[in-house]
């Protein structure tokens, strides 16, 4: 089993949206769990740069303690899904490996273990994701959320592309799936195309998941 050492002090929610100059003084949409109540809170808040951050629901749920980040998600009328508006974080992948005991190894396992234990990144989209990580990270969101989540096949990421390709934030390459599973591809937003061996984790391989609605 590999261990995280988070190198300073763990950040709440507050302050990890806080601290990110991209969320400042626009309005910022999440979910979060809260853990005394068991239900999904959503809430939409002004990041400002005072030491406050979000106020409101978000910041009381940050106090009590939240369970799991919710990604934010893109809808439209033209899919028959809801798809992740960027890569999973690097703060997410955490409560994955720290609440599933999972093993890092292989390709990069270093590497990925040192992202993962840097507080400084937690807002930071994941990369080093092999093929195994991601089935794995899926199986486990899919329970914590109560929600079928899915590793898209490559027809459904580049439908979804077309569809809502300039809402999609993410640089890295992304896994994908044939249909049968028995293939694995790696796109990204440009259009470039790799075929990669589940295993891989190389530096520039993340993962962003669908939901059937």
């Amino acid at each position: 089993m590999t261990r995280l050492e988070v190198k300073g002090p763990r950040m709440t929610v507050t302050e990890q949206l806080s601290r990110n100059p991209a969320n400042r003084g626009r309005p910022l949409a999440i979910e979060i769990k809260d853990k005394t109540t068991g239900r999904y809170l959503r809430a939409r808040e002004v990041v400002t740069a005072g030491a406050r951050g979000i106020g409101g629901v978000i910041e009381s749920t940050a106090r009590r303690g939240c369970d799991i980040f919710i990604l934010e998600t893109i809808t439209t009328p033209f899919l028959p899904f809801h798809v992740m508006e960027g890569p999973i974080t690097v703060e997410v992948f955490r409560q994955f490996v720290e609440g599933s005991e999972y093993e890092i190894a292989g390709n990069n396992a270093n590497r990925l273990v040192s992202l993962l234990v840097d507080d400084t990144k937690s807002d930071h989209d994941l990369k080093y994701v092999s093929r195994n990580d991601a089935s794995a990270f899926t199986a486990w969101y899919s329970r914590k959320t109560r929600e079928a989540w899915i590793i898209p096949t490559e027809d459904q990421w580049l439908a979804a592309v077309n569809a809502v390709g300039d809402q999609l934030k993410g640089r890295f390459f992304e896994w994908t799936q044939t249909i049968s599973g028995a293939g694995n591809i790696l796109r990204n937003l440009k259009g470039d195309r790799i075929a990669h061996f589940p295993e891989n984790r190389s530096s520039d391989c993340t993962l962003r998941l669908l939901l059937r609605k």
